[in-house]
């Protein structure tokens, strides 16, 4: 139904909610079974807590950790939709409009990889997957979604708890131990387009870790983790982050320099988009690069992560004004 008369209460829970949920939900998880026979209890839950929480109201990557939750918790429904409720309470930060956990993530990513992905972040660097590709074009869709298109179906629940336990660092300390076990095939991608496709549906690897050795890699990176966090929250020079490019449309997550690119990627067709503007956005950068070489060599002495995240807001700026 249409739910005019719950709009206004619902704030943000109303109609655009209804509608985009019922648009997410057979995107969502769509070759499992058990997902799409718990369709109607994954709507409901999902609208309960916006309706709660009209605020945040719903976004896109919460669908996918609804679906997770109540297939694993059903015929339950009642504790599916407490322990998803306390699962976003604890996150609210990644979804809510302006994404401020997302930014803080990203922030700690960045110090956490300098010392724990040295030879994975030289390889990315190497093919151009800078830190705002990697972050805006993959992470927010796995982080938003929690690593609905790393991890197979059947591990998602064990990720659910491990980062409903361990908070921010444990978000990070999964991701890093994620694209550690996939390191070989990641340092066989060898130019930019293929490594972003690649990275954009680790599950689809033949080789698929053990949840159990996967989530004692992420416990040791836990230390690491945490200090990167703390790092971050008490950055004085990281003020130029809050000029990441991403975007809350209602309850769509879009790239702030075209509405039209959903960046928690729910549907196949979506990845020829993806390709297309990866490719769009590396010509733009080779375009840059002649303005900025100089530049860029001052600022490389300083930080090399913290240029790069400047050097792509400021391609990405110029790619909005060139249009």
């Amino acid at each position: 139904g249409s739910g005019g008369g719950r709009s206004t209460e619902g704030g943000c829970a109303g109609n655009v909610d209804m509608k985009q949920i019922q648009k997410d939900l057979p995107r969502t998880f769509a070759e499992q079974a058990s997902v799409q026979s718990c369709a109607a209890e994954i709507e409901a839950v999902l609208l309960e807590c916006a309706r709660g929480d009209p605020e945040l109201g719903y976004c896109q990557g919460m669908n996918c950790i609804a679906a997770v939750a109540v297939v694993r918790l059903m015929p339950d429904r009642e504790e599916a939709s407490s322990r998803f409720r306390g699962f976003l309470s604890s996150f609210r930060g990644l979804w809510l409009s302006g994404f401020p956990l997302l930014y803080l993530g990203f922030m700690a990513f960045d110090i956490f990889a300098h010392g724990q992905l040295q030879d994975l972040r030289r390889h990315f660097s190497k093919l151009g997957m800078n830190h705002d590709f990697l972050t805006t074009g993959i992470l927010t869709g796995e982080w938003l979604s929690l690593f609905s298109r790393w991890l197979p179906f059947k591990l998602l629940w064990a990720a659910f708890e491990f980062v409903e336990a361990e908070g921010l660092p444990g978000l990070l300390g999964l991701t890093a131990a994620i694209l550690q076990v996939h390191t070989t095939a990641l340092k066989e991608a060898d130019d930019f387009t293929s490594l972003f496709v690649l990275l954009k549906d680790l599950r689809m690897q033949p080789k698929q870790p053990k949840m159990d050795r996967l989530l004692i890699r992420a416990q040791d990176f836990l230390p690491a983790a945490k200090e990167a966090v703390f790092q971050a929250e008490n950055c004085e020079t990281c003020s130029h982050f809050s000029q990441f490019s991403v975007s809350r449309a209602g309850s769509r997550v879009v790239h702030s320099h075209s509405a039209d690119l959903e960046l928690v990627l729910l549907a196949e067709e979506a990845k020829a988009a993806f390709v297309d503007f990866a490719k769009g956005l590396t010509t733009v950068y080779e375009t840059v690069w002649d303005f900025t070489t100089d530049a860029y060599d001052k600022m490389q002495t300083s930080r090399s992560s913290l240029s790069n995240a400047n050097m792509s807001t400021l391609s990405l700026t110029r790619l909005g004004s060139a249009k």
